[in-house]
């Protein structure tokens, strides 16, 4: 999984600590990457690079954050496991 670059600095938002997202980039077959953000389920955008598609996800991820903020809606917060499986 790739982690939303950190090297593009974060919106400095009032009240908020630093967070880390993993991101899911899913190559679509007419180009681009769609991408989802396991731990924000409400959160999918795109982008036509890998660059690009990492930036997108930043913008959501801070939008989403912000408006979670100003309406007192706490952060979800999920337990991550892993399932093997066997597969062909």
């Amino acid at each position: 999984m790739d982690v939303v670059d950190a090297r593009r600095p974060c919106r400095k938002l009032t009240g908020m600590q630093r967070r880390e997202y993993d991101v899911v980039l899913v190559p679509e077959a007419e180009g681009g990457f769609s991408v989802f953000v396991p731990d924000l389920p409400s959160v999918a955008t795109q982008g036509e690079t890998v660059e690009e598609a990492l930036d997108m996800a930043r913008d959501a991820i801070e939008g989403y954050l912000e408006i979670m903020r100003e309406e007192g809606w706490p952060v979800p917060t999920v337990r991550r496991e892993r399932v093997a499986v066997e597969a062909a």
